[in-house]
């Protein structure tokens, strides 16, 4: 398989499996009623790096035909880790951040996309969790209104899972979107 199947399946891995957790999560919470008024009951609740790691198992259970680094070193800096490096049967590989997207201005991601522009080797990923918003609006930010970025981006894959999320102000549950985006560094 080419670098970009490869990517595209650990996608959809990664996609089952952070769902597969997201009902988990309700189903628990469903018998935990006492964090009803106190937390956020799905994975809205999740640190980037429990992402990482659904990813990382999703792409075992479905015993896909790729090699995973965790924290893998950028080749151009030992110093500094990716979340998941990809290595295919080849040997080529393809790096993978992952990201939490949490501000208005995106600056979280512009960082990471910077980080891999720099990386001089090997095909360019990054995966964002984006909870709430408007997925179009969220795409056509990145991809070319983004004018931190020193590098073009294209979303290539991106699915929806409905989160229950804790509105602190008013004390009650919504269900909203988070969505899952992968965008190609090009």
């Amino acid at each position: 398989m080419s670098t970009i199947e490869n990517v595209t399946a650990l996608f959809h891995a990664a996609v089952d499996e952070i769902r597969a957790e997201n009902d988990a999560l309700a189903e628990l919470f469903g018998h935990n009623e006492q964090y009803d008024k106190t937390i956020s009951k799905s994975v809205a609740i999740l640190f980037e790096h429990i992402f990482v790691y659904l990813s990382f198992k999703g792409c075992l259970r479905k015993k896909l035909p790729f090699l995973l680094h965790w924290e893998d070193r950028y080749p151009d800096n030992p110093y500094r880790h990716v979340d998941l490096g990809l290595q295919n049967e080849d040997g080529t590989k393809a790096y993978i951040e992952f990201k939490l997207w949490t501000s208005e201005s995106g600056s979280e991601i512009s960082n990471d996309i910077d980080k891999l522009a720099a990386v001089t080797s090997g095909e360019k990923y990054i995966f964002v969790i984006s909870i709430g918003g408007d997925r179009e609006k969220n795409i056509r930010f990145l991809e070319y209104d983004n004018e931190r970025s020193r590098m073009k981006i294209k979303c290539m894959q991106y699915d929806t899972i409905n989160v229950d999320v804790l509105n602190i102000a008013l004390k009650k549950h919504d269900i909203i979107n988070m969505d899952i985006l992968l965008f190609q560094l090009l």
